[in-house]
């Protein structure tokens, strides 16, 4: 069972809070509702797995009432697949007070509509970012943050990418001219990826772990299982447990390659972002109409 409270707007006898009341009490999935005039709040216990806060809001407009909703916006940094978008929806729509939450991969956005007594537009951030993505308040003055945001996300992949590249590539080169069955060159190679696979990959794990978390699997998890699987099979052949080749240069070359192609991304996302933002600027800010045979400008 799931207790919430709403704000009960329109009502103005006691028989207004009993019509409310029996509007939520005939609902399947209500245990008890309770509303009280005095405060305009609704106190209800119901069960969620046969009905949510959308339903409950749904029912109190039927009867003839408002519900005090917010909406909040958020610019989201760091999502790569409709996964992470799914990912950060559901953790949202789990949240106490969350009526309804949509996120745009395309957009990089989120659009929240939350009941104000029982979470805040903080709470929600915090939540994004426990599901490991960044979140940006869309409101006005928050446009450079949200730049700025999107540039520290992309210095920081190229700096991983340069990195990442400075060690695989060497990795790939020593593979090819220097023969497999010597083992103070599996070393090496081994002294080339650790650093490629667990400290410039960290974030794919920590964005596998995240997904896995929320019981999801997105592309993070993909990279963070096919370049352990070369890595730890590597490992083993190194020490001699198995007998073959290593992939050790199929590991740091994968997360290289993958983190070039999210620092084009992301600047591509950037100034596509970039671009709409100075578009919209060019929009009219007034406009002329005729009232009562005089022109009057008004506010677009």
């Amino acid at each position: 069972m799931k207790i919430t409270t709403l704000r009960i707007t329109g009502m103005h006898c006691a028989s207004c809070a009993s019509n409310a009341e029996s509007a939520l009490r005939d609902l399947s999935g209500v245990i008890k509702a309770n509303v009280n005039i005095a405060t305009e709040k609704a106190t209800v216990e119901f069960d969620p797995a046969v009905i949510d806060e959308s339903g409950l809001k749904k029912a109190v407009e039927k009867a003839g009432f408002g519900v005090a909703v917010r909406d909040v916006n958020f610019g989201i940094i760091g999502m790569h697949c409709a996964s992470c978008a799914r990912v950060i929806e559901e953790a949202l729509i789990k949240t106490d007070g969350v009526i309804s939450a949509s996120v745009n991969l395309a957009a990089e956005s989120a659009a929240i509509k939350f009941n104000p007594e029982l979470t805040t537009p903080s709470s929600l951030k915090k939540i994004i970012e426990k599901s490991g993505y960044q979140a940006v308040s869309k409101v006005s003055g928050a446009l450079d943050q949200e730049k700025e945001a999107r540039h520290r996300e992309s210095r920081n992949l190229r700096l991983r990418m340069i990195f990442s590249f400075a060690l695989a590539i060497p990795t790939f080169i020593l593979m090819l001219v220097t023969p497999f069955a010597m083992e103070t060159t599996h070393w090496i190679l081994l002294s080339l990826t650790i650093p490629v696979q667990f400290i410039i990959g960290a974030p794919f794990y920590i964005g596998a772990f995240n997904a896995l978390r929320n019981r999801r699997a997105n592309m993070d998890t993909l990279i963070a299982v096919g370049t352990s699987a070369a890595f730890i099979y590597s490992f083993l052949v190194t020490l001699h447990i198995f007998d073959g080749d290593v992939y050790y240069d199929t590991a740091g070359l994968i997360i290289s390659i993958i983190l070039l192609g999210r620092w084009l991304e992301a600047r591509a996302k950037g100034r596509t972002s970039e671009a709409i933002k100075k578009l919209i600027g060019l929009q009219a800010k007034t406009a002329t109409i005729i009232l009562n045979g005089e022109e009057k400008p008004v506010p677009i």
